[in-house]
């Protein structure tokens, strides 16, 4: 079976993988050929079975895959038991005055029937695909191709984009604009739409992103953790134009507008804030954050640990020294800083006076005001400590609560830091 599988042009894909197990159990089993189901429930175990089950159903359905496809590969596409208008002449005779008269007496039989209708099931009439070309759905196949006594019927009358903006002349005009996807401007609308009927929405050949990925799949690595959910639930047309655009990138908004039109609640804040981070205020997401997605947790380009820094190049080096208080030195900007906007000073998640005691809330504990420094007292930290780098880390709390913290009291061996407290009784 190796060789003979090695010689078929179409393989079914799980035997490309080198897997037979999806199908056939290794040991025993109560069906034929050691296969886990019987039927069309083999088959749906893997293949999504919503396509086959529309409102109009291929009559070979309810007798079975295998009526159609061969279960491990064939010569011809889609593990097709025969080339496809000689499988379809099986059971539909083309000489059939009924037959031709329905296909307008165009030798179809010369194409493929796929191009115009589903092989399994559709919600339309006669199993055309879900997205019909309004010529085919009125019959007028002669508004594209030759006159059917023509020599030469399926010929068209005109070729690439001249025959489409034959009637699209609104989207002629539209496509006129500053940028252009290069398949619009060199008139290639068949490298992305069916001539005649598709599953897809407007006629296109593949669903929205992987029709995109099969050009753009270079540029682009959407095989990340943190997908971009307009990209990954719709497409790329979400924001952007496919056919032509004022806006660079075919974008259906300027820079300055497309992110908000789903992040309204940072427009807000860009409004509403005292203090905007200034990337945020240019209207320049892209300087943090990759459009498509990107490894990083809120689609970061960068990890977090390194965001920040770079553009905040001197403070990275500024900041560290002997010294470093442990968000600083663990990189965790955010612990302290909001992203876009605060309401608060160098954009502070909290006013100051509340922001340390986020993490040293135990040295409030059973502080009693008496001999308490004023400043401690009043969580006016930064006095002393600047809040980012320190070489001594200490304050005269320190030194009159040294034993309720001792950690803090083992790095207090400078108190005379500020107006030398130790010599003042008021402190002791």
């Amino acid at each position: 079976m190796a060789e003979e599988i090695e010689k078929m042009a179409s393989v079914h894909t799980v035997l490309q993988r080198g897997l037979c197990l999806p199908c056939h159990d290794a040991h025993a089993s109560e069906n034929q050929s050691l296969l886990k189901k019987t039927g069309n429930d083999q088959c749906f175990a893997c293949h999504d079975k919503a396509p086959f089950e529309r409102s109009k159903k291929h009559k070979p359905l309810d007798d079975g895959c295998l009526t159609c496809h061969s279960p491990h590969g064939s010569g011809h596409e889609y593990n097709l038991i025969k080339e496809e208008t000689e499988l379809c002449a099986s059971c539909h005779n083309y000489e059939n005055p009924s037959f031709k008269d329905a296909h307008m007496n165009y030798p179809v039989e010369q194409a493929k029937c796929s191009g115009c209708h589903s092989s399994h099931s559709s919600s339309n009439n006669k199993l055309l695909r879900e997205s019909v070309h309004k010529p085919i759905e009125e019959m007028q196949c002669n508004l594209c191709h030759n006159p059917n006594t023509d020599a030469n019927p399926l010929a068209v009358i005109a070729e690439g984009s001249l025959l489409c903006y034959s009637c699209h002349e609104k989207a002629e005009k539209d496509f006129q604009a500053t940028y252009k996807h290069p398949v619009t401007d060199e008139g290639k609308c068949l490298s992305c739409h069916s001539p005649h009927a598709s599953d897809n929405p407007k006629i296109t050949l593949k669903s929205n992103l992987a029709l995109c990925m099969d050009c753009h799949k270079d540029r682009l690595n959407l095989d990340v953790t943190n997908l971009h959910k307009p990209v990954k639930d719709n497409g790329c047309t979400v924001c952007h134009n496919p056919h032509a655009s004022e806006n660079q990138f075919q974008l259906k908004e300027s820079n300055k507008k497309l992110c908000f039109t789903c992040h309204q609640q940072v427009e807000e804040s860009l409004r509403n804030e005292a203090h905007v981070h200034e990337p945020v205020a240019n209207i320049e997401c892209s300087k943090c954050h990759d459009s498509h997605g990107s490894n990083n947790p809120a689609m970061v380009k960068v990890p977090m640990t390194d965001l920040c820094f770079t553009c905040h190049t001197k403070e990275a080096e500024k900041f560290f020294k002997t010294y470093i208080h442990k968000p600083v030195l663990d990189k965790q900007c955010g612990s302290c800083h909001l992203s876009h906007a605060s309401s608060f000073d160098n954009l502070l998640t909290e006013k100051p006076s509340e922001l340390c005691i986020k993490c040293h809330d135990s040295m409030y504990l059973e502080v009693e005001d008496v001999g308490t420094h004023p400043l401690f007292k009043n969580k006016e930290c930064g006095t002393c400590q600047k809040g980012i780098r320190y070489k001594t880390l200490t304050s005269t709390h320190c030194v009159r609560n040294a034993s309720r913290f001792p950690s803090i009291w083992s790095t207090a061996s400078s108190c005379r830091a500020r107006s030398n407290p130790s010599t003042s009784s008021s402190f002791f």
